[in-house]
């Protein structure tokens, strides 16, 4: 019997706050499938498959060959959510009916098992703030996961750090993977936040704060500091509200410095 890895190696979820960020993440995740001649499944906008496929060729991936021979497949996002609406409502079960004949077809094709697959579905439920359809059909994918050899690279344009997004809504989606990537600027952020952490609650308290992150069992990944933040945001709101106000000023200090001495 093949071995279907956990969903919690296998489902990863990029934040991105800026389209070209999410397109280079996305395009090197595709680019990685193609060059391995694996089977590739994308679920994206037209929009948004413009932008992917113009990183793709940039990077002498062949594109149009890829999708001629059955290695590479594209749905139309808006079309396949809407797929999956009966009577109005939501059905995350048709999930299922509607991925697994394309995966099907992507394996035949290639005589390969595993495939990578990216899809914007969830984060269309997200924009138009239908959170729990949203978490619904993550969980959906979750469950489908268990039962495909797929990786699968979710995305959605949220920012842990903006204070208006849904901090709750954003940590159960974050929770629904088992890897988070991190965002443009990662290095920076990740420094930003770390002395923003230490100078507002103090080394000690963020040593305990440090167990008691380990102990919520938060995806992994390059994204933790921001998912740290996150989680401080949906159980102790004030305090971070003031690290949040200091990574962003050291953020803006860090900008500064550098267009100083791009100059």
């Amino acid at each position: 019997m093949t071995h279907i890895p956990s969903p919690h190696d296998t489902h990863c979820l990029t934040l991105a706050r800026d389209e070209e960020f999410l397109t280079d993440t996305v395009a090197a995740f595709v680019h990685e499938g193609l060059i391995q001649e694996g089977p590739v499944l994308l679920i994206t906008t037209p929009r948004r498959w413009r932008a992917i496929r113009s990183q793709l060729e940039a990077r002498g991936d062949e594109v149009a060959a890829a999708m001629d021979n059955g290695r590479l497949a594209v749905l139309e996002a808006g079309s396949a959510l809407n797929r999956l609406y009966a009577g109005g409502q939501l059905d995350e079960a048709r999930l299922a009916t509607e991925i697994v004949p394309v995966l099907e077809r992507l394996r035949h094709a290639t005589n390969t098992p595993h495939v990578r697959a990216y899809g914007d579905i969830v984060d269309h439920l997200w924009q138009r703030r239908e959170t729990a359809a949203a978490l619904r059909l993550e969980n959906a994918w979750h469950e489908l996961l268990k039962l495909e050899d797929v990786t699968l690279l979710c995305a959605c344009n949220a920012d842990p750090l903006d204070e208006t997004q849904d901090a709750a809504g954003l940590m159960s989606l974050c929770r629904s993977h088992g890897r988070i990537h991190a965002m443009e600027g990662s290095a920076r952020r990740r420094e930003a936040i770390r002395r923003a952490m230490d100078e507002v609650l103090g080394i000690r308290e963020v040593g305990r704060l440090e167990i008691v992150i380990a102990a919520a069992g938060l995806p992994s990944g390059d994204g933790a500091a921001e998912l740290t933040l996150l989680w401080l945001r949906t159980q102790v709101p004030h305090l971070a509200h003031r690290v949040l106000v200091q990574a962003r000023r050291l953020l803006d200090s860090q900008l500064s410095l550098r267009a100083v001495n791009a100059r």
